[in-house]
């Protein structure tokens, strides 16, 4: 089999783990990493959060892509109007709620970044409305 350069896109932070998620998303990263070149791209919210990132995902990654999360302190205010607009593009656009945080502006345009200077094979983005997060890149592509 030839060996595949893989970027894997998370929407959410990997670590620490406190969910289920993050540790199948961890281990299907440390088992393609066996055989191929993967890369990484997940959000974070805090130094504690980007240290043990690159602390589990470093040493199995090619490359790790940490983004800054979209309120990583937890403002009020941001968290109110992040709100809104996911509950606008909800009851507007039909847009599952999950769409706002997914697809944001600021994960979009770190991808496509990604995705412009690196050569991938596949790009894996983990749950089903991440599809869409694929036709906002292919526009900006």
């Amino acid at each position: 089999m030839k060996k595949k350069t893989i970027l894997v896109a998370n929407h959410a932070s990997l670590f620490p783990k406190t969910m289920a998620n993050q540790d199948r998303v961890f281990n299907m990263i440390k088992r393609l990493a066996q055989d191929h070149t993967v890369d990484v791209m997940t959000p974070y919210r805090n130094h504690h959060e980007l240290t043990e990132s690159r602390r589990y995902l470093e040493p199995i990654c090619n490359k790790f892509f940490p983004v800054t999360a979209i309120n990583p302190t937890y403002d009020y205010l941001k968290t109110k109007f992040n709100r809104l607009n996911s509950y606008f593009g909800y009851y507007a656009r039909g847009n599952p709620l999950l769409y706002y945080y997914s697809t944001h502006k600021k994960y979009t345009v770190a991808l496509v970044d990604i995705m412009r200077s690196n050569r991938y094979d596949i790009v894996q983005a983990e749950y089903w409305f991440m599809a869409k997060l694929f036709g906002f890149s292919n526009k900006n592509a």
